[in-house]
């Protein structure tokens, strides 16, 4: 064999490994980003749902309208007697559900949840769920109850 096929395939087999790891350097970043992008959608989707069961819990008086007086027949859940006005008997009715079936008339049955309803002061009139462990998400929404001030609180986690 010659000298230049000796350098030739020298040059060669030192291309393969630089092409070799180039590819590898592209595979792990690809897959990183990957995951990355797959957190972010999830907990996007959490977030989005956190405000969807945020926002009927506040704006919606449920169906029926009249669901506090019977709990076992709910359709959808709604605490408001006007748009964030909350009504003392949906509230306690609330409390009362079992948490499953709550999970499941919010929308959240991917997730857990917290629920926690006090005044602008800090006293807290109401709580139902879990304790939160996780990523969580918490969606704040101040709103008028017994003519005062208040803050419905709901903290979503997987």
């Amino acid at each position: 064999m010659s000298k230049k096929s000796q350098l030739a395939m020298g040059d060669f087999i030192v291309a393969l490994v630089i092409a070799t790891l180039m590819l590898m350097v592209i595979m792990f970043t690809w897959n990183r980003y990957t995951i990355v992008l797959d957190e972010n959608t999830r907990f996007r989707n959490m977030e989005s749902t956190a405000l969807q069961a945020a926002d009927l819990l506040v704006k919606s008086p449920g169906s029926p309208i009249d669901w506090e007086t019977d709990i076992s027949d709910i359709q959808i859940i709604g605490l408001a007697v006007t748009n964030r006005n909350i009504s003392l008997n949906k509230l306690n009715s609330f409390a009362n559900i079992n948490y499953n079936r709550s999970l499941k008339l919010l929308g959240l049955e991917l997730y857990n949840f917290d629920f926690s309803f006090s005044y602008a002061n800090g006293t807290t009139i109401s709580q139902h769920g879990k304790s939160t462990n996780g990523t969580i998400i918490n969606i704040n929404r101040i709103v008028r109850f017994q003519n005062e001030d208040a803050t419905l609180k709901i903290s979503v986690w997987k």
